[in-house]
């Protein structure tokens, strides 16, 4: 049985490139720690726990899964002790916790409420004040104010899920720590997660390239991008993301002209790394299968680039969904159609997993390629594309560029 955490919506919404905002404020002061919006899904996932063989589902098996920042909750759940023996399986498509936009310490979510008050003339003095003067404020107010271009250009969600301490009484905890932190010291649940990305996931965001004085502001502070990726200082970073900026775009400036080159960068920076890094470091410390793959099939069904009308070839952020979903703006497609072929594919795999926890466990003229888990020696993964084929090492030498900035894993 699935249970689907966030599915992402298409419009005024894209002009903010995550969507991780509403729920995540902290302000231990206040007595509100953070990360309400993780533990309200827990409470669903209790509920479902409780309820669910009254309308003929199975509580011990439970997969939960999401997109985007779905992916990155459906991940966090993996690493908190809230939500232990809740689900026995998980799906991240195109988000894991160890996104760069996915997380970040308490003192950014802290500051960033008190960035968000002075947008709406909540000028406060500590966190209780601040506190009681969102509550008065009307809940539209806040709307507008919700994901800001900072120096880089790039648009982020000032709020996001973070660590606790524990501090504020009587409230769980839901994350006790940074999330390469605690797969890194095998502190998750075992059970079997599949994740991975799409080809040119940054194509769903290209519209922030038009933006007024974008590409000065992304080529002026390119270290910042890197900071924010690998969790450090600025200052420690500068020398390498300079390594890393020549590597995606060689000696031109970033501008329209290296649209390609950007748009390989932003989907590495965003989406790849952090799936990569988080395939790495489950299979390397988990007992449970870890199956990666990388979504190239690019056909008719590519539900975000029809919904922002995207002419670029490449698989978008989103894309994915359209093969295993049907929406109202789907069209028809024929039976004997390539879309057809790998939505039928891809919906077996994804309800196998759910069922059993191996996405090609029943081999047959619809499935006919074993998906085979990654492991600490060898990350395989799965290539979705009008041949499936299993494959190695997922863009290594990108991955090696980053792997510079963060150190070994």
């Amino acid at each position: 049985m699935f249970v689907t955490l966030f599915s992402m919506s298409f419009g005024k919404l894209c002009d903010y490139v995550f969507v991780l905002h509403l729920g995540f404020l902290s302000l231990p002061g206040a007595g509100i720690p953070g990360n309400n919006g993780m533990k309200d899904q827990v409470m669903a996932l209790r509920w479902v726990q409780k309820n669910i063989a009254k309308f003929g589902g199975d509580p011990n098996r439970v997969t939960i899964f999401g997109q985007s920042a779905g992916g990155a909750s459906a991940h966090f759940h993996l690493l908190s002790p809230m939500s232990t023996g809740l689900f026995h399986g998980a799906i991240s498509q195109s988000g894991t916790g160890l996104a760069s936009w996915a997380y970040a310490e308490p003192e950014y979510i802290r500051g960033a409420a008190f960035k968000i008050g002075a947008k709406i003339r909540c000028d406060a003095a500590d966190d209780k004040e601040l506190l009681q003067c969102f509550r008065e404020t009307p809940a539209t107010d806040f709307v507008d104010v919700f994901g800001y271009e900072d120096e880089t250009g790039v648009s982020l969600g000032e709020f996001r899920p973070t660590k606790e301490d524990g501090s504020v009484n009587g409230e769980e905890v839901f994350l006790p720590g940074r999330p390469a932190a605690l797969v890194s010291s095998r502190k998750f649940h075992v059970v079997p997660f599949l994740t991975g990305i799409n080809s040119k996931e940054a194509l769903t965001f290209t519209a922030l390239t038009e933006k007024p004085s974008f590409w000065d502001k992304f080529d002026k502070n390119f270290d910042k991008v890197v900071a924010d990726v690998t969790g450090e200082d600025v200052s420690r970073v500068k020398e390498v993301s300079e390594r890393i900026k020549r590597y995606y775009f060689g000696d031109r400036k970033p501008s329209e002209e290296t649209l390609d080159s950007f748009i390989d960068c932003f989907t590495d920076f965003s989406f790849f790394i952090g799936a990569d890094r988080a395939v790495k470091k489950h299979a390397a410390f988990s007992t449970a299968p870890v199956y990666y793959y990388y979504f190239e099939f690019e056909g008719d069904l590519g539900v975000a680039k029809r919904a922002l009308n995207v002419t670029k070839p490449g698989v978008a952020h989103g894309d994915e969904l359209g093969y295993l979903f049907s929406t109202a703006i789907s069209p028809p497609i024929e039976e004997r159609s390539e879309e057809n072929k790998t939505l039928t594919t891809v919906v077996k795999m994804w309800t196998n997993f759910a069922k059993t926890g191996d996405p090609t466990m029943e081999m047959n003229s619809i499935l006919d390629i074993k998906w085979n888990p990654a492991t600490k020696r060898d990350p395989v993964y799965l290539d979705i594309n009008k041949e499936m084929g299993m494959q190695h090492a997922l863009l290594k030498e990108r991955a090696a560029v980053w792997d510079e900035a963060f150190g070994p894993l």
